[in-house]
């Protein structure tokens, strides 16, 4: 549930699972940062470009404003000074105490970051990618199983949101549930059928849990689906699949 509101449609930044190499996965997250289209503190500029005055919301909706688009832009001391102005004026809205952790977690305060997170979630008890990004910390601070914790809810919450799948599927590998991975990644599948990596970490698995003719199935739709995008990656993949394809024989 949203709690912010404003006079125009707000947009949150879009989150790419990325792959890293032939051999290994990375979770990502849900780097969500809300903003309106071009926000700016210029406001007879802004006004001409799109017909919408910052000067026209309240307050506590144009400090987050401010604060999202210093935040796009690394300025976080500014971003933080805005947001602070915007909690103090809506001190129920979770969800800038999310983008403050994000700003935290770039800054290398995990601490802080999670405080920001367990306080959107103290607000906002069905906030499920401030779950999500609570799962990513403790993930990168090498805590599985607050990490396995976080995610869960977070898939919970939105069963549909392929990012969180994919991350809660990625950690249950690493602790070698391979059922439930694979469940997870098929899911990623149904759920976007032409997502890449959803077929490229399911061949992975399979890879790893000696499938490998399976694997060599999921490796090629990968290849198919990010020929354009991903061309170095498909590259070595290709070679992969001749490895595989000779050692499967052997």
């Amino acid at each position: 549930m949203e709690t912010q509101q404003t006079n125009q449609p707000e947009q949150e930044t879009e989150t790419i699972v990325t792959v890293t190499s032939e051999t290994e996965q990375q979770v990502v997250g849900d780097e969500s940062i809300s903003v309106v289209p071009n926000e700016s503190d210029r406001a007879t500029t802004e006004k001409m470009k799109t017909g919408f005055d910052p000067r026209s919301l309240d307050d506590k909706s144009r400090y987050f404003n401010i604060a999202t688009f210093h935040h796009r832009n690394k300025d976080y001391f500014a971003a933080l000074k805005y947001y602070e102005k915007a909690k103090r004026l809506d001190p129920t809205n979770a969800r800038i105490h999310n983008n403050r952790a994000l700003i935290y977690k770039e800054m290398g305060k995990p601490q802080e970051a999670i405080g920001e997170l367990l306080q959107a979630v103290r607000l906002d008890s069905n906030y499920g990618k401030a779950y999500n990004n609570l799962g990513l910390i403790y993930y990168k601070m090498g805590d599985g199983i607050n990490a396995v914790r976080y995610f869960e809810k977070a898939t919970e919450l939105d069963p549909a949101n392929v990012e969180s799948i994919n991350n809660l599927a990625i950690l249950y590998k690493q602790q070698r549930h391979y059922r439930r991975a694979e469940l997870l990644y098929r899911k990623v599948i149904n759920l976007e059928p032409r997502h890449p990596e959803g077929y490229y970490n399911l061949a992975l698995l399979y890879e790893e849990t000696g499938r490998l003719k399976d694997a060599i199935v999921y490796y090629n739709r990968f290849v198919e689906l990010a020929a354009s995008t991903r061309p170095a990656l498909t590259l070595k993949v290709r070679g992969h699949i001749q490895k595989l394809q000779e050692k499967s024989q052997s």
